[in-house]
């Protein structure tokens, strides 16, 4: 067996599931871009470093076990249990990662953002990773066409902000290219545009939607509520609605619906504050396990034993 077949070996044996096969190739490629320190090869290009799985690759966890679940690496208390974080901001500040409805099912993933200064809550962003990050370059792009430059820059800054965007745009075609993926030959609105249908698959298996925006994955029979959308969500921010949407959640998982109970349970969890998760996590782990999820029952359950946590990377805990 050779050390990259033991580092991959090791990655499922620390996570419990096999992330998408992109991921190898985004490996690959960063690899053969910066040998001697694949974690950091694009951090120049695009600002950001490698993370999480990706360490595992690397080899940082070869002879020890991490003192803490890996499955908390790099992820903030309030990121949703279906986020798993593989590259950050060089900021911290940014986390892209895999939304995983599934994990132990092999179930479609897609590429999410989240982002301290927007607060709790995913923004999907593709159904790749790569190709979310070319999204990402284009929506600044977009950004600049319509804003027009700072207007307090010089023109030598300006033309630094435009040579940053070019240089960012090159590397995630390059990077789209080494996993192949074919992207729309535009850029800046046009190309937002053309990529509008790429979470087209998962869109379709959206079962209840959620306030912030990423919805519900789980068999329809399982979802059947006859409450009123609109009041479950208003409930979340009231104390007598958290009461009873915590009724409504055990009454949901005793009559076989754990799609509504999931439905409640990521809503409380959502709000991003350590009250509402911890009312949130009971019904969260029963509900992940009533729908065969064990590894995000366990996300739930090592975020409640690490509540106090000051750390972010498990290596230092």
């Amino acid at each position: 067996m050779t050390p990259q077949e033991r580092r991959r070996a090791r990655l499922f044996e620390l996570y419990g599931f096999h992330f998408p096969a992109e991921l190898e190739r985004i490996w690959g490629f960063c690899r053969s871009l910066k040998p001697l320190d694949p974690l950091r090869a694009l951090e120049d290009s695009l600002g950001l470093v490698l993370a999480g799985p990706f360490e595992v690759l690397d080899g940082r966890f070869d002879k020890a076990d991490p003192p803490a679940p890996i499955i908390l690496h790099h992820r903030r208390p309030w990121e949703l249990p279906e986020f798993f974080p593989v590259m950050l901001s060089s900021d911290g500040g940014q986390h892209w990662g895999y939304f995983i409805d599934d994990p132990d099912a092999g179930a479609p993933s897609c590429a999410a953002l989240t982002d301290r200064g927007a607060g709790p809550g995913a923004s999907l962003e593709s159904d790749t990773l790569a190709g979310g990050l070319r999204l990402w370059v284009e929506q600044a792009a977009a950004d600049l066409e319509s804003e027009g430059p700072d207007p307090g820059a010089t023109e030598a800054e300006a033309r630094e902000v435009a040579a940053m965007l070019s240089r960012c745009r090159e590397m995630a075609n390059r990077l789209a290219k080494a996993v192949g993926i074919q992207l729309p030959p535009h850029t800046g609105d046009a190309f937002i545009r053309a990529s509008a249908g790429a979470l087209a698959d998962r869109d379709s298996l959206v079962t209840l939607p959620t306030q912030d925006g990423t919805g519900i994955v789980a068999p329809p029979e399982t979802c059947r509520t006859t409450a009123p959308l609109p009041r479950l969500h208003e409930a979340v921010w009231r104390k007598a609605g958290v009461e009873w949407l915590q009724r409504v959640a055990r009454r949901a998982l005793d009559s076989g619906r754990p799609g509504v109970a999931l439905f409640i349970g990521r809503e409380l969890w959502a709000p991003g504050t350590r009250k509402r998760r911890a009312i949130a996590a009971p019904i969260l782990e029963a509900t992940y396990t009533a729908l065969g999820r064990p590894t995000l029952a366990r996300v739930v359950a090592a975020e409640m034993a690490h509540a106090d946590r000051q750390w972010r990377d498990v290596g230092n805990a």
